[in-house]
């Protein structure tokens, strides 16, 4: 046989190889992951707070103050070697701190739930033996259970949020493999998203976790 031909044929099989280990490997890929996870939340990304102006307070701030404990979980699908597709759901009660022009030396403050459901696209850009790096795009719808009420001088400030999609955040994280499908799991979430269309409460979640992750 001519060499060309047998160089042919070479280029041939190591193709049908070099596609049979990467159809083997992205179908190890492909699959469920979940996650448990735990860690400080609040207002660390942004400090773009505007102060408003009321009938019988005066000029009012709303501000997130310090850090909360919080809790979620997250189900990832992996689409291939390389990308993933992500839900999560946490809750935290977040500090929200009144202060007014009225009284300027009084500084109120209540717990505010909250509750996002993120979605992003995980880009595993780092994958080896025992750990995983991903980060991605990531949107989400930011949910408000209670009302917030502050007492000044016999008068009541109440303040109502209501619920805001946000499209704009982040996630970056990592699992580090203890065996082939269990995994500890330390993560970044962000997102850009207020507590009303008028910026007067801006919440802007930050969730720095750890956890647990298993492979299904």
């Amino acid at each position: 046989m001519p060499q060309r031909a047998w160089l042919t044929v070479l280029a041939g099989l190591l193709g049908i190889v070099v596609m049979a280990v990467t159809t083997s490997a992205q179908s190890e890929d492909r699959g469920f992951t979940g996650r448990l996870w735990t860690g400080p939340a609040g207002r660390y990304v942004l400090h773009d707070n505007e102060p408003f102006d009321t009938t019988s307070f005066g000029t009012v701030g709303l501000h997130v103050q310090g850090s909360s404990p919080s809790v979620g979980g997250d189900a990832e699908y992996r689409l291939s070697h390389w990308f993933g597709i992500d839900g999560a759901l946490a809750y935290t009660r977040m500090n929200i701190q009144f202060i007014s022009s009225s009284a300027p030396n009084t500084a109120l403050s209540q717990k505010l739930n909250v509750v996002p459901l993120f979605a992003s696209l995980n880009v595993h850009f780092v994958q080896m033996r025992r750990a995983d790096v991903w980060a991605g795009p990531q949107i989400g719808y930011l949910m408000f259970s209670n009302t917030l009420s502050y007492s000044v001088d016999g008068n009541t400030f109440a303040y109502k949020p209501s619920n805001t999609f946000s499209i704009e955040g982040f996630v970056v994280g990592t699992d580090v493999y203890l065996t082939p499908k269990f995994a500890v799991n330390a993560a970044f979430r962000w997102q850009n998203g207020d507590a009303d269309s008028n910026g007067n409460l801006t919440i802007d979640p930050t969730f720095a976790t750890f956890g647990v992750t298993k492979k299904f």
